[in-house]
């Protein structure tokens, strides 16, 4: 019997940057101590994925959602098929990415998932689902 391959769909790494998406424009509360850090300072930007991003995951999204985050993010970091920079100022955070913008996502990796590799051994067990609906799903 064949293995069941596993769904990813970019949307769900587009997701990923929803705490903070949007507010490069807008004056809000709280978020113009993002404005001025160094993206290139892995300490900082880790501090910021746990105060901001990991909360939002867990408080704000279904198991579902997140496990569906998690491969299509797990996906991307192993084949390296993704435009990085490209998603990340698509969605106007309060501050730049890195000189890599992958390694933003890699960090997010790290502190989401600490004790896991995002390797993963055979891309023929997944498939591209690019579609924005699918988020609306959970």
């Amino acid at each position: 019997m064949d293995k069941e391959k596993i769904k990813i769909n970019p949307w769900f790494v587009h997701a990923l940057l929803s705490p903070l998406a949007g507010y490069a424009d807008i004056d809000v509360d709280g978020v113009d101590e993002y404005r001025n850090v160094d993206p290139n300072d892995e300490v900082t930007m880790k501090k910021i994925i746990r105060e901001v991003f990991l909360p939002f995951y867990k408080n704000r999204n279904t198991p579902e959602f997140c496990e569906k985050m998690k491969n299509s993010l797990k996906f991307y970091l192993s084949t390296n098929s993704f435009n990085w920079e490209r998603k990340f100022n698509s969605c106007l955070l309060p501050f730049d990415h890195p000189d890599n913008p992958r390694d933003f996502f890699v960090w997010i990796w790290e502190e989401w998932c600490p004790n896991e590799r995002y390797q993963i051994s055979n891309v023929s067990d997944y498939y591209v689902n690019d579609d924005i609906n699918e988020l609306q799903m959970y």
